[in-house]
């Protein structure tokens, strides 16, 4: 067969001289796995000391993310009662304009002009301001016990 005819059939020589064919093992790679005893109880041993390591990194990013909430429940908890504060403080403002209100009208004669103003459902805590009996801390047991 001539040059010509091979290369007319698709066969390249030099592809074929380039590629030569793999003998199993010359690659580097062993054939068969031959890990000693001492090899696998080193592996082993490995992988427990990474397993420990995940575990408590795990166990500190829990730990973090608690006192996070914790931390963060104890921010909005503080702003709740902050902001009962300043309504507390804006009814018993609110309350005392009333009264002065309607003690003026009445003396003008017509306190039937003056409106009813809304109590909030909350009441005050002990000792944060006048109670329904007009002085500190006089707000009835069952009404402070109330979650």
């Amino acid at each position: 067969m001539s040059d010509q005819d091979r290369r007319a059939d698709g066969v390249d020589e030099d592809a074929d001289a380039a590629a030569p064919m793999i003998v199993l093992g010359e690659r580097g790679d062993p054939d068969v796995e031959d890990t000693t005893l001492e090899e696998l109880r080193r592996q082993r041993e490995e992988l427990l000391r990474e397993r420990a390591e995940a575990q408590e990194r795990i166990r500190a990013d829990r730990e973090r993310a608690e006192a996070e909430l914790r931390a963060e429940r104890e921010r909005t908890e503080q702003e709740l009662i902050e902001r009962q504060r300043q309504i507390d403080d804006a009814e018993r403002d609110l309350l005392a304009a009333e009264r002065r209100v309607r003690r003026q009208a009445e003396r003008r004669g017509n306190s039937h002009t003056v409106p009813k103003v809304t109590r909030s459902s909350t009441p005050l805590p002990r000792g944060a301001g006048c109670g329904p009996r007009g002085r500190p801390g006089s707000w009835p047991e069952s009404w402070l016990s109330r979650g």
